[in-house]
């Protein structure tokens, strides 16, 4: 331990001691976070919960899925880093001994921060640019934090632990999905498919559903996370932790072996080997878990990270004399991989495999889009809007991430944010190379002050404020057990962090078994790893004493294999593994030695003072967030229990919290539309006035100028809202059957006869869905869409004459107005900000075909099918069945009427 050791015992003064409790509630809330998140689901990326529901509710499912708290928990928790940081800084400073190691990598930060803010400030989705802002700056904050806190050996220690305990119980997890969960989930879904796909909102011929099927089919574990491969990417990390804390016990049990030999008595167990084992148990189960997901990436990084890690711990000393040397050659090979990367898709604009082709377009788009917005980027969390304008048809997917770590800062930050990112994150994996050695010394600090407290007390009154808002319960409660339990308080928080935030983030209620599941079952299997990992074959806690080359080692390598990894993946922006790494890569920067503690230049002011004005900030930025979050779930709830009013006024009230969200003003809209039914008032402007504050909001979303656009025209022609297209899927001559049953009370009822007839026009049967409709018009005659649809019953059936008649009769109801130009305006935008959307132009070209621009329809139908030749024919984004019956039925009403 050095003797500067936060831990330490040594009687000191009660403004020592105080600091000291501080940094102790620092680390503790940095290493409660990192325990926490691998155990949520967290997204990189933002969506509607209410949309999911909405849709649901819209199909008539019978169950509907509850609200995602996933942003709740990043909201909550970034804010919760940044204090722990806050908290470090405020100790030191009262014990007047705040000496940084590294301290240009905080200018580094602080520099990247404001960039990325001021990128945040000219972001098209700015709630998801200022949420990426706080995240990402937590994050890298707490990477440095844990530079300066992790010399102590006891501490690095301690990480390294609860590091190899997490892996442990993410494998687990792993396996016990593997053989149990997924089986389980697949037989489930086969069974009820269609049920299933209803209550997340989803028609069975949409490329979300066909999505859903292929990875609820697929058999690869995902532990807490959405996808096998972001999880297979944190399992590098945990690997090599695990890996090299179980070469440590061994080489711990070896050395004593030979003393408990001479004295060892009749049946004794030599106890420091069982504990080598359970951690080696450990370690195999990770690496388990890491082959089952099958992601060829993580599994060949790991295997890299592996080798690397054998070369070092067997060359030892004469590898640490060439360090430099090794390092050299290492980025050597990697650039020049790069460059022979680059230069095979340069050359034929490809990669070879399908996977690796998809990635090249991922990564020419994104350099498309840094060549839009050289300087501030495209705003963090805004780059699937801003690379679809660039997507290729064949790239297939509406992707989140170009799946690239260079590309991704880059085109989110601009050059100056992104290089300042890259920067540090290069600093930091070549700084771990550098050979193990114990810590320099601090230097020798200045005088100590007497008016310290007076300094530091604003920035600690400063944190109340956001702390009475934001987190009101987690950073006081940190500070109180440091204070009463000292070290021990890290522990019980790592242990209790879990736990609590399954409950707050995940658990929605339910039955007890369901609660013991997903809640403490997991947390139970952390519990136990962790105590089997702290002990040391002694009394618990010994094993805070043996980590030492091999950890540092095994960790180095993990966080080399999961960057290399992140050249062709995102993990690095998920926050349940960007935690870990970051935190990681910080511990194991602090055991190298290769910097001497220094006082800050300019004192300890400017820091404590920073890092305050950080806290306030990602707390005032969160308080809406936070709001709008509540009010959106209690709107699914109202929705789930079938209140569809209090549903929408809810809607409203989410939408008004949040100043910046355009997910809310959009569910505002559709919640009002929901509400209103299929015969909403006409004179209702609501839904367009939310939809408008939508595209506000988020301008470069084409989700909003569609939403925009159909909200126009049903306010232009009513009928197409009040006699729309239903959704048919699982037993049609159930549904039919049920029809008729209404019907038989109210025969004239012409949306019964309408919903009937689409179903009898799934079922094949066209002349009957003609006759239903033509009853239908008989008590609506100026409905346009009841004649568009008769038009392509009969054209179906054969009757092409009767088909064209009533095409031409729709065509003669079109008059002009402003919301049916409104809507033709935002529809061609949508497919501008989209364009290889072959759905968007479908719908594109029926709202021309309706207004009477047949030539254009008939364009736009044509690139439809150009963009859906170009697609792989497995695509999931492949028009199937109902798009293209539309499709065809489109090209004979516009030819037919365009001939006249």
């Amino acid at each position: 331990m050095t003797g500067d050791s936060i831990c330490s015992e040594h009687p000191a003064a009660p403004t020592e001691r105080f600091g000291r409790c501080l940094q102790t509630a620092g680390f503790a809330l940095l290493l409660a976070v990192v325990a926490t998140r691998p155990f949520l689901g967290e997204m990189t990326f933002r969506g509607s919960g209410f949309r999911e529901a909405f849709a649901a509710a819209s199909t008539g499912a019978d169950q509907i899925a509850r609200y995602d708290r996933s942003e709740l928990a990043r909201v909550h928790l970034g804010p919760v880093l940044l204090a722990g940081c806050l908290l470090w800084f405020i100790g030191g400073a009262i014990r007047d001994r705040l000496a940084i190691r590294y301290g240009f990598l905080l200018w580094a930060i602080v520099v990247f921060g404001v960039l990325s803010f001021i990128s945040a400030q000219y972001a098209s989705d700015k709630r998801a640019a200022l949420n990426g802002w706080m995240e990402q700056v937590s994050l890298i904050l707490a990477g440095f934090v844990a530079l300066q806190i992790c010399a102590d050996r006891r501490r690095f220690a301690m990480v390294m632990i609860v590091l190899a305990a997490l892996g442990g119980a993410l494998a687990v997890k792993g396996i016990y999905q593997y053989f149990v969960e997924v089986p389980e989930r697949i037989a489930d879904f086969r069974m009820y498919h269609a049920e299933r796909l209803a209550a997340l909102g989803w028609a069975p011929e949409t490329p979300q559903a066909r999505l859903i099927r292929l990875r609820t089919l697929d058999k690869a574990p995902f532990g807490f996370f959405s996808l096998a491969n972001l999880y297979a990417s944190l399992l590098v990390v945990l690997l090599g932790s695990g890996v090299g804390l179980a070469a440590d016990k061994i080489a711990h049990a070896a050395r004593g072996f030979d003393q408990w030999r001479r004295g060892r008595k009749s049946g004794e167990i030599y106890t420091p080997a069982i504990a080598a084992v359970l951690t080696v148990l450990a370690a195999c189960a990770v690496a388990v878990a890491l082959v089952l997901t099958r992601s060829r990436g993580a599994i060949g990084a790991a295997a890299a990270a592996a080798v690397v890690g054998v070369l070092v711990a067997l060359l030892g000393e004469r590898l640490a004399r060439h360090w430099r040397k090794a390092v050299l050659i290492v980025v050597s090979v990697f650039l020049l991989g790069a460059a022979l990367v680059i230069a095979c898709g340069l050359k034929h604009d490809r990669l070879p495999t399908r996977t690796m082709r998809y990635r090249w377009y991922y990564w020419t788009g994104a350099a498309e889009v840094l060549a839009d917005r050289p300087v501030l980027g495209a705003g963090a969390g805004n780059f699937h809007t801003a690379y679809l304008p660039h997507r290729r048809p064949q790239a297939e997917e509406e992707v989140k991430a170009p799946h690239n770590v260079v590309m991704h800062a880059l085109s989110q930050y601009g050059l100056g944010g992104g290089l300042c990112y890259l920067g540090v994150l290069g600093f930091v994996l070549v700084g771990i190379c550098r050979p193990g050695c114990p810590p320099a010394p601090p230097s020798p600090q200045g005088r100590t002050s007497r008016w310290r407290l007076v300094v530091v007390l604003p920035p600690m009154l400063l944190l109340l404020v956001p702390i009475g808002f934001s987190f009101p319960v987690i950073v006081p409660v940190a500070v109180l057990l440091a204070v009463l339990l000292r070290d021990r308080a890290v522990a019980l928080l790592v242990a209790a962090a879990p736990l609590v935030g399954r409950l707050v983030y995940e658990y929605q209620g339910g039955s007890v078994p369901l609660l013991v599941m997903e809640v403490i079952l997991p947390v139970a299997v952390f519990w136990i790893i962790l105590l089997a990992l702290l002990w040391g074959g002694g009394r618990l806690g010994e094993a805070l004493e043996v980590p030492g080359r091999f950890c540092r080692i095994g960790l180095a390598c993990g966080l080399g294999g999961f960057a290399l990894h992140n050249m062709v993946t995102y993990s690095i922006w998920s926050p349940g593994a960007a935690v870990v790494f970051w935190v990681g890569a910080g511990a194991c920067l602090a055991r190298t030695g290769g910097a001497r503690p220094k006082p800050t230049r300019f004192g300890y002011c400017p820091l404590v003072y920073a890092a305050a004005a950080a806290v306030a900030l990602a707390a005032l930025i969160s308080i809406p967030a936070r709001a709008r979050i509540s009010a959106t779930e209690q709107a699914v709830d109202r929705l789930r229990a079938g209140n569809i009013a209090e549903a929408a006024e809810l809607a409203i009230t989410a939408g008004k919290a949040d100043g910046y969200d355009a997910i809310a003003a959009a569910d505002a809209a559709r919640a009002l539309l929901f509400a209103a039914g299929r015969t909403p008032d006409d004179a209702d402007v609501k839904p367009m006035i939310w939809a408008e504050e939508a595209v506000r909001r988020d301008p470069a979303n084409y989700v909003y100028w569609r939403l925009q656009a159909w909200i126009a025209w049903d306010r232009y022609y009513p009928s197409f809202r009040r006699y729309p297209r239903i959704r048919v899927g699982g037993d049609k001559a159930a549904l039919a059957t049920k029809l008729r049953l209404r019907l038989s009370r109210d025969p004239t009822d012409p949306m019964l006869l309408s919903d009937l007839a689409g179903v009898q026009y799934a079922l094949g049967a066209y002349d009957e869905a003609a006759k239903l409709l033509g009853l239908a018009i008989e008590q609506d005659p100026d409905a346009m869409f009841l004649w568009i649809r008769l038009g392509d019953a009969t054209w179906r059936g054969g009757k092409l004459e009767k088909a064209r008649t009533a095409w031409f009769q729709a065509a003669q109801l079109h008059r002009a107005s402003t919301d049916g130009q409104t809507s033709i305006t935002s529809m061609g935008r949508a497919v501008a900000l989209n364009p290889q959307a072959a759905r968007n132009r479908l719908d594109y070209a029926e709202l021309l075909c309706a207004v009477g621009n047949w030539a254009e329809s008939l364009a736009q139908l044509h690139a439809a099918e150009r963009i859906d030749r170009a697609l792989v024919p497995n695509s999931v984004e492949r028009l199937r069945g109902v798009q293209i019956d539309r499709l065809e039925l489109l090209r004979a009403r516009a030819g037919y009427l365009l001939s006249r």
